[in-house]
């Protein structure tokens, strides 16, 4: 006759057996996961990396290349339209127009450049990149554009400093194309522990859009947060508009 107690124990060994067999592929899953989870990070981060240096390039060139050519055409330009107007030439007015339009090629090369290379520590750092994204965009857009200055210049490492402004320069972008506004504040806090970056306007707000119909520059925006350890947030209001908030820790 078989023992109860043996069969009792019999079952009871398997069954921690199992539970054992299943924690250890639970875990495994896990950590596979994890891993993989971390390897698509170090892809994304790869990727902005890559795509920021393309365009620190391209704005290089369009300063030292570009930029350089219509400085010396312009002073051609502005030298010949000097001489046929002292002589009294009717092309001189000609002359004059394609200077000015040399200067206005020349200053839209230059806004060109600064927005893909903004962020420059030796030469102002966030905040004047954060000023000078203000003011074109008051300038070309004809909107109020404002920056709201802090106190002091924000302790982060370059590349955090350069994903912050992109984030501020997707949601500014976003106001005054998607949400028509005309009111736009950009707002930077900087404290020991965490940096908080804020873009506020008057436009229509967000529209609700399922995940997959998000566009490439709020996609963008997500990746870029992620990549600084970043926390993004969008909100509308209760008076209208949208805010676009982007906070890291002082050490990111």
């Amino acid at each position: 006759m078989e023992n109860p107690d043996a069969a009792d124990s019999l079952c009871g060994t398997t069954l921690e057996a199992r539970v054992d067999e299943r924690t250890t592929a639970l875990r495994k899953a896990n950590e596979k996961l994890q891993k993989e989870i971390a390897a698509r990070h170090r892809l994304e981060r790869e990727i902005l990396e890559i795509s920021e240096r393309e365009q620190q390039r391209i704005g290089r060139d369009l300063h030292d290349d570009l930029g350089q050519r219509l400085v010396g055409i312009s002073y051609l330009s502005h030298q010949l339209a000097n001489a046929l107007e002292a002589s009294g030439a009717p092309e001189a007015k000609q002359a004059a127009k394609i200077t000015a339009l040399l200067n206005d090629a020349l200053a839209l090369t230059r806004s060109l450049a600064r927005g893909l290379h903004p962020v420059a520590m030796k030469s102002g750092g966030l905040k004047a990149a954060l000023a000078d994204l203000a003011e074109r965009t008051s300038g070309i857009f004809q909107v109020n554009c404002e920056f709201c200055d802090p106190i002091v210049e924000p302790g982060l490492p370059d590349s955090v400093a350069t994903h912050l402004y992109r984030i501020a320069q997707e949601a500014v972008t976003n106001a005054v194309s998607h949400g028509k506004a005309t009111e736009i504040r950009i707002e930077l806090d900087s404290r020991p522990a965490r940096t908080s970056l804020a873009v506020r306007d008057n436009g229509s707000g967000l529209p609700r859009l399922s995940p997959r119909r998000k566009g490439m520059g709020l996609r963008i925006m997500h990746y870029r947060a992620d990549v600084i350890s970043g926390s993004l947030v969008f909100s509308t209001p209760e008076n209208g508009g949208t805010v676009v908030s982007c906070t890291v820790s002082a050490n990111p």
